[in-house]
């Protein structure tokens, strides 16, 4: 007796024991399709159908193994009979892969986790020995590491990017990647997972793109080190001016590469800074300068050559000038500081807020005003004044007002009287101000009251307070056509009614009935 025709006795055998004969479970599978019009049993199937779950399982075992007699799997087919399990969509597995044939194949391990990611789907489901499993069509490998952007199936001679860094001693690598300075070959799986892969070559390519031009960097000084030998700080920003020229670059501690120098440098970038000065004990630098003497300006007199410094050296983050000490009292009687005390004085700004005036140094460049003495105050050198300076300057400006309250300067006079011409008025005579101040804050203003706007326009044989309906000279030649105004009113041929400013100056005003009555009287001469 063969093993297999044993194994199928045995399982023939045990099926027509489990619990009922065969055609009595038939029976029952067919109640059971009557009752709920399937023939669809679970394996834990409940009471009444429990037997009839386990039995259904073992009927679908017996043909998986091919112990299912040809009649008895053509009677279950008559009925319907499912012989997929729960949860499997395949009746063939045939030409297909399970999870670990498809890792195998393809290499990749993390199969459930692009399945999950929906990079991979699987063709269906089928039972095998570990239960129910997803199944893949060969074809899928090739579809999954498109997917996955792998291009790569041979790598040998490359170096993934940990070897990569290893090899060269660049640490910075993706940044670099990622600013398009080195390209890989392609991707590949790796022991880490899918890596890139380059050529050893892009070593040195990539050292070319990032400006690395030292393969060592012994007796040479890093930008670090370099400021530390020489006290100077921005060794950056004096490389970007051409001050001091790198050996070349080479990669150190940090990300990017770094210049390195000859330590001989130190002393020749200190010659070309203008540094002299190797000690500044007992000197003063700008800072301090400006704090002892209480000027602001150091660095203005210097261009000025008002001071000279001593010479050069690093203080702090830069280069300062400094200075001896004594350097503070010559710098003074250059800028002509002749006062060491301002009590009681007062400067141009105090001077303008109690005098009202405001052009206290054109007056004192006119000389109509002399300061006491120059000392420095918040806004630099500053002329100081007495007080009793404020009314020595408004008796030579001509001030005889200290108040205008209900007088019109001249502009507000011009307003109220239509006249423009107040000053040549004034310098006639025909207008006298009452006195003088300074009004608008800056200006130096006669004062005027306001009836002597009636006293002027009568001095100046203004009739007619509104010229509405009439015509001025210029007008009445305009409409008439005649140009001798002047003469025939002169002449006594026409007479105005009376005088008003009309634009600039002063003209006799006249009524329209007025032409009509000069034309007539100029064709009675003529007719003579």
């Amino acid at each position: 007796l063969t093993l297999d025709k044993l194994r199928r006795a045995i399982a023939t055998r045990c099926l027509d024991r489990l619990a009922r004969p065969w055609d009595e479970m038939v029976q029952v599978l067919v109640a059971y399709k009557k009752q709920h019009r399937h023939p669809r049993v679970p394996k834990s199937a409940p009471a009444p159908w429990t037997v009839l779950g386990l039995w259904v399982d073992h009927v679908r075992a017996l043909k998986r193994n091919g112990h299912l007699s040809a009649a008895r799997q053509a009677q279950l087919d008559k009925l319907g009979f499912c012989w997929r399990v729960d949860g499997e969509t395949l009746d063939s597995i045939e030409g297909l892969l399970n999870e670990t044939d498809f890792k195998k194949v393809s290499g990749l391990t993390k199969v459930d986790d692009y399945c999950k990611r929906g990079l991979i789907k699987p063709a269906g489901y089928a039972l095998n020995n570990a239960g129910i499993s997803p199944f893949y069509d060969p074809q899928q490998v090739g579809e999954l590491k498109e997917a996955l952007g792998i291009t790569l199936d041979n790598t040998e001679g490359l170096l993934n990017e940990k070897e990569f860094m290893k090899v060269s001693e660049l640490t910075n690598f993706a940044d670099y990647r990622k600013r398009g300075l080195i390209k890989p070959v392609g991707c590949a799986i790796s022991n880490a997972g899918i890596s890139r892969f380059y050529h050893p070559r892009q070593i040195g390519e990539l050292k070319q793109q990032l400006g690395i031009t030292l393969d060592s960097t012994a007796g040479l000084l890093n930008e670090r080190e370099f400021m530390k030998a020489s006290g100077l700080t921005r060794i950056d920003n004096y490389r970007k001016r051409g001050l001091i020229k790198p050996v070349g670059r080479r990669m150190t501690n940090g990300p990017i590469p770094c210049f390195l120098y000859r330590p001989e440098q130190v002393g020749e970038l200190k010659k070309a800074l203008g540094i002299t000065l190797d000690s500044t004990e007992g000197l003063l630098n700008e800072n301090e300068f400006r704090k002892v003497s209480g000027l602001t300006m150091i660095d203005n007199y210097r261009k000025r050559g008002l001071i000279k410094p001593v010479g050069r050296a690093m203080e702090g983050a830069g280069i300062s000038y400094l200075y001896r000490p004594e350097q503070v009292g010559e710098l003074k009687k250059a800028l002509g500081i002749t006062l060491d005390s301002t009590e009681g004085l007062l400067n141009e700004t105090e001077f303008m807020k109690v005098s009202g005036l405001t052009m206290i140094a054109d007056y004192r460049k006119r000389g109509l005003i002399k300061p006491v003495g120059y000392a420095l105050n918040n806004a630099g050198i500053s002329p100081l004044y007495r007080s009793d300076q404020v009314g020595e300057l408004k008796q030579q400006l001509g001030i005889t007002l200290e108040c205008t309250a209900g007088l019109l300067n001249e502009e507000e006079f011009k307003r109220m009287s239509g006249l423009t011409r107040i000053a040549d008025y004034r310098k006639r005579g025909l207008i006298k101000p009452v006195g003088s101040a300074v009004t608008g804050g800056s200006r130096l203003s006669f004062l005027y009251r306001p009836e002597q706007v009636g006293e002027l326009k009568q001095q100046l044989g203004i009739t007619l307070d509104s010229t509405e309906g009439l015509l001025n000279e210029t007008e009445f030649k305009k409409v008439s056509g005649l140009t001798r105004i002047a003469d025939y009113r002169k002449r006594g041929l026409i007479k105005p009614v009376g005088c008003a400013m009309a634009g600039p100056g002063i003209s006799f005003f006249y009524h329209q009935r007025q032409i009509a009555e000069l034309k007539q009287r100029l064709a009675e001469l003529r007719s003579r």
